[in-house]
């Protein structure tokens, strides 16, 4: 069964998702999609190193005719992740035989209709009802755990989503509210922009930042214990997966499909404070009292106790949610794929 592939090799979500689907799926065929300036970072192609040259083309979007053509034919089914960089696609793949998968976020559904249509998480799994759900594994090998028994260093690095996605602006607001002493690694491509932001807000003296620049590997974080992110909407959560691996909870929301997730006590309640108009459709944004927020932080430090537990169970939810462990379920979509297309 040829398994092709529609990539990204920069540094956001997309390239992390598809690079860890090559690595652990062997595809026939690689199509690498470089977004120039639009795209996460620079692409880096040393993170598909392990694919032969024979195996991959990098291409500009939308994709065009030529690889393509290379494509499909070295496929029998082809696989990606949120878009397939090509209008009309699935219709394309379908006239030459090639079966087609999309792992589609909602928020960003365009309305593409491949042969099978999988959502990560139960996050508004209500509109695409006909969709399967399908969780994206977590690189262990990448991430491997270590238990934690104290929260004193909190790492946030937030995405540039649109509408405050993950939640930067709840966690400058909540510093001035935090009573117990910690360290926040934020990760900023803009840290003079950002430290004014910090500035304006002001911090007590028990808080102490450490300005990151993005770092060249999704894989080499530095030292941290918990992950702060109040995520707004959304449903796969990449970075919270892989903290979780590494046993370092994550302070968010309780909103779907985070609810519950690993440790309800490091969880602040949410509410809906708008809807927004996405490529989906409107989807509500959430937000929270900075205080509450605060709170939390202060909780997950004062209570070791809770925050041992939450980082045992992350370790327990990475052995059931690793590749090792679910690369099976992805063969059968592969193959039950084909069989349904030509069936």
């Amino acid at each position: 069964m040829r398994c092709g592939l529609i990539a990204r090799a920069d540094a956001g979500g997309l390239a992390q998702m598809t690079v860890e689907f090559a690595r652990h799926m062997n595809p026939a065929r690689v199509v690498i999609v470089d977004l120039g300036d639009s795209g996460r970072g620079p692409m880096n192609l040393d993170r598909l190193a392990f694919l032969n040259p024979w195996q991959m083309m990098v291409t500009s979007n939308p994709i065009g005719d030529d690889p393509w053509e290379w494509l499909l034919d070295g496929s029998d089914v082809l696989y990606t992740a949120e878009t397939a960089y090509r209008p009309g696609w699935c219709d394309q793949a379908a006239g030459r035989g090639v079966a087609t998968i999309l792992h589609a976020m909602p928020e960003l559904y365009a309305g593409d209709e491949p042969d099978s249509l999988v959502v990560p998480t139960t996050w508004e799994r209500q509109r695409l009802p006909w969709a399967t759900r399908l969780g994206v594994p977590v690189a262990t090998d990448l991430f491997p755990f270590s238990q934690r028994t104290e929260a004193r260093r909190f790492l946030c690095a937030p995405g540039p989503a649109f509408h405050d996605r993950d939640g930067l602006n709840i966690i400058i607001e909540a510093l001035p509210h935090v009573r117990e002493e910690c360290t926040i690694l934020l990760r900023t491509s803009q840290p003079e922009e950002t430290g004014r932001r910090l500035e304006r807000f002001g911090l007590p003296p028990n808080v102490t930042i450490e300005l990151h620049r993005p770092w060249p590997r999704y894989d080499q974080l530095p030292d941290f214990d918990a992950l702060l992110l109040p995520r707004r909407y959304g449903g796969l959560s990449l970075p919270m997966q892989e903290a979780a691996a590494l046993g370092r909870p994550t302070l968010t929301l309780t909103r779907e499909p985070n609810r519950g997730f690993l440790s309800r006590p490091l969880q602040a309640q949410g509410h809906i404070d708008h809807q927004a108009t996405m490529k989906g459709g409107r989807f509500d944004v959430w937000d929270v009292d900075p205080r509450h927020y605060a709170a939390i932080i202060d909780n997950t430090i004062r209570r070791p106790d809770l925050f041992t537990e939450a980082s045992t169970r992350c370790g327990e939810w990475a052995e059931t949610s690793s590749w090792q462990a679910r690369a099976g379920e992805y063969h059968h979509l592969v193959e039950a794929t084909v069989e349904g297309a030509h069936g």
